[in-house]
């Protein structure tokens, strides 16, 4: 942000403002429908999709364009992962005792 609001670049092109109008309305699009989607689930269910949704955006980053994985990534995603595990866990049997 700091680099273009010191150096703004907008599009010059139609076919750049068509690119910059369909990332606008799928984004608001996506998120107005997860939004919704967040209706039919519980709490702690919605946030363990929302952790979730980190790790499957940085493996396709990983095989679809090739970025680097380094240890942070690899460490950050077990994190991640464990602690989707032990919530999981721990709800299981927050429903049993229940």
């Amino acid at each position: 942000l700091p680099k273009f609001i010191h150096q703004p670049v907008l599009p010059t092109t139609p076919m750049e403002w068509v690119m910059v109008l369909g990332i606008v309305f799928f984004s608001l699009t996506g998120q107005l429908l997860m939004n919704q989607g967040f209706f039919y689930c519980r709490g702690w269910e919605g946030g363990v999709l929302m952790s979730s949704e980190v790790i499957f955006t940085a493996s396709v980053g990983i095989f679809c364009f090739e970025d680097p994985a380094t240890w942070r990534f690899w460490t950050g995603g077990l994190l991640i992962l464990i602690c989707v595990i032990v919530m999981n866990r721990l709800q299981a049997g927050a429903d049993a005792a229940g």
